[in-house]
């Protein structure tokens, strides 16, 4: 017996719910009806309902991936900040010197940040929605903004995550659930490490190489150019690298591969663990 149904008369499941919730919102799982942004206009159903359930429900009944949204609805919001540095300037040095760090994070990542808020600030409709909610819902934004969306946004999202996935350098290696994963998915750190430096040094122009997983825990590398970012609807990102000229140029000139081989030292392991971790104790909860 179905929990509620819309005037198009598609008819909601009692473990749809929780889908639903987030979908008006703008955020769609893989198992919810694309219906339209709109789609809290056609609903028959009691909010209170909705909300009892999704709080009840949500952990158990729900994919990694959509958890991982569920949780963004609580995410930052317009008008977005620039989110300190997690360590000092000078804290990546040698690989990283304090002049690279001030300059990608204080001009580069900062008018990201600026130009985000700019784009958005017309639409108030958008302004309630998190970050990710914007770049996995790209193509049903208004057109005009759309591009801005991506590359700011892209811009915001990307140097967020690769700033907080580094540390200082201290040989750390992975360890645990992740480096066991790595070893099945790509046969040992060491070719893990060829196989990320061949994306990251294969990426023609800008971009960026990631390590991700999907909901089953199996890990992948993948490449996007510019800001984009991969289909987060599909994949978490557990780590990434920076391959603009602007991430290493002022060290490295246009020496990408040694930039890449001195990274490597500053992968903060143990957060990328943690991401990786969550992923499978949230699976296991299915």
């Amino acid at each position: 017996m179905p929990f509620g149904e819309c005037r198009e008369g598609y008819k909601f499941k009692y473990q749809d719910v929780q889908r639903m919730h987030l979908a008006c919102c703008g955020v769609f799982d893989s198992g919810c009806s694309r219906i339209s942004m709109q789609i809290t206009a056609c609903m028959r159903i009691k909010w209170s309902n909705l909300h009892i359930l999704t709080s009840r429900k949500i952990r158990k009944d729900t994919s990694p991936v959509f958890r991982a949204w569920y949780k963004s609805m609580n995410a930052e919001t317009y008008p977005f900040v620039v989110r300190p540095l997690p360590y000092e300037y000078d804290a990546l040095v040698p690989v990283l010197d304090a002049e690279t760090l001030t300059f990608h994070h204080d001009k580069h990542y900062k008018t990201y940040v600026d130009n985000l808020n700019s784009a958005l600030a017309d639409y108030p409709e958008l302004q309630k929605m998190s970050l990710p909610e914007l770049l996995s819902n790209i193509n049903s934004l208004p057109a005009a903004v759309q591009t801005a969306v991506r590359n700011n946004g892209g811009g915001v999202y990307n140097h967020e995550l690769y700033f907080d996935s580094m540390k200082s350098p201290v040989g750390q290696e992975p360890s645990g659930a992740l480096a066991e994963a790595i070893n099945r998915d790509f046969g040992s750190y060491k070719q893990w490490k060829e196989k990320m430096k061949q994306a990251a040094v294969s990426r023609f122009g800008s971009g960026w190489a990631w390590l991700v997983t999907d909901r089953d825990g199996n890990l992948s590398i993948v490449q996007t150019a510019n800001q984009d970012v991969p289909d987060l609807e599909e994949v978490i990102p557990i780590l990434l690298i920076d391959v603009w000229e602007h991430a290493y140029y002022l060290q490295y000139q246009n020496r990408r591969a040694d930039y890449v081989d001195c990274w490597y030292g500053l992968i903060n392991w143990r957060k990328a663990g943690r991401r990786y971790e969550d992923v499978i104790a949230g699976n296991n909860q299915e």
